[in-house]
């Protein structure tokens, strides 16, 4: 399981000794998490599960979700904990819980493009329906904080090497595959920021660029890192599609919690900011490269096909200044956080489960 592996725990005590000033304030509160078993979220319920198990600071844990035995998959016995309570429903249609939460994290949404075309009905209503349903919640049932997990594609498209700011704002083809991923996240922070002007729920947004860690889905993500490392462990050679020489930034998974974290305690209510990490930013061939080093006996090749085009106008770096006055900046490498992913990854090489 996920958190018997040391470098999750060693993750989860980085999380924890990040925050100078302790965790105390969280005891005796309660969160409200959808999308808690997708691979950043389930992170963050990770932690709040160390908190109790490991610091004795008691937190209440309510996970909205659709699969039980995913649940349990990816929780194991710590779903019997008495501070962990499933929540199961449509997030798209009213619901109720006996008790009041203190914190509800939205996160729930179909991420991977490979759906984007196949089920884009499914991907949007999450980020409109499900955000309406939880703020009405929200405004029914008074809460410390609303946080919605907003995208780095409500920027949309902007040509050259330009620095993105929460500011800043691009253009969507409202006709295309993606829209109903981009332009869904954007009508999920309208709605976040409307129910805060007129109702004064105290709404917050993250803006996520390109997270990974332990507990990415290389079964059902086709995103490139998930497809190299599985390429990896099946012993295939990593076809580009591009000439590779786009470069992306990357995040983390633990300085994407503590980033989650920082925004929900000390952010500002109406207000977006972005998580990544431009400092880490790396060409896809290269990235190739370096996920195949980690079994070198293999002999693996990344492979350019000829002719393949070129995606390095479309390179945009993440101005993460707003979140770093919060106190909050990335640790992790892309070298070091890619073979920690590698080191819990290798255990679980029936990673179909995952």
């Amino acid at each position: 399981m996920y958190m018997d592996h040391p470098v999750v725990r060693e993750d989860l005590e980085m999380i924890y000794k990040s925050e100078e000033v302790g965790w105390g304030n969280l005891s005796g509160k309660s969160f409200l998490i959808t999308g808690a078993t997708g691979m950043l979220l389930s992170y963050l319920v990770f932690f709040l599960i160390h908190l109790n198990e490991c610091k004795q600071i008691p937190i209440e844990i309510y996970i909205f979700v659709r699969s039980e035995n995913k649940a349990k998959r990816i929780f194991g016995d710590y779903l019997t904990k008495k501070y962990i309570h499933l929540v199961f429903g449509d997030l798209c249609e009213e619901f109720s819980l006996e008790m009041d939460v203190d914190y509800i994290i939205h996160g729930a949404s179909i991420t991977s493009p490979q759906y984007y075309e196949t089920n884009p009905v499914e991907t949007l209503l999450p980020n409109v329906l499900g955000t309406y349903q939880l703020l009405e919640y929200a405004r029914k049932h008074p809460v410390l904080n609303f946080l919605f997990l907003s995208s780095g594609a409500v920027y949309g498209n902007q040509i050259g090497d330009s620095v993105v700011r929460e500011t800043d704002g691009g253009w969507v083809d409202p006709l295309s595959t993606k829209a109903c991923y981009s332009e869904s996240k954007r009508m999920g922070e309208t709605m976040c920021l409307a129910w805060f002007r007129q109702y004064h729920i105290p709404t917050r947004i993250v803006r996520i660029r390109h997270t990974y860690g332990p507990t990415m889905n290389l079964q059902n993500d086709d995103r490139s890192f998930s497809y190299f490392f599985n390429c990896l462990m099946r012993g295939n050679d990593i076809v580009l599609n591009s000439d590779g020489s786009e470069e992306v930034e990357f995040l983390y998974i633990s300085d994407a919690i503590k980033g989650i974290l920082r925004i929900l305690l000390r952010g500002q209510d109406g207000e977006a900011y972005n998580l990544g990490n431009s400092k880490e930013r790396i060409a896809i061939s290269k990235l190739a490269e370096l996920i195949l080093s980690f079994e070198p006996d293999k002999q693996l090749q990344v492979i350019k096909p000829q002719g393949m085009p070129s995606k390095h106008g479309l390179k945009r770096r993440t101005d993460t200044s707003k979140l770093e006055k919060l106190g909050w900046n990335p640790q992790v490498s892309i070298k070091t956080g890619f073979n920690r992913t590698y080191e819990a990854l290798t255990p679980m090489r029936d990673y179909s489960t995952i």
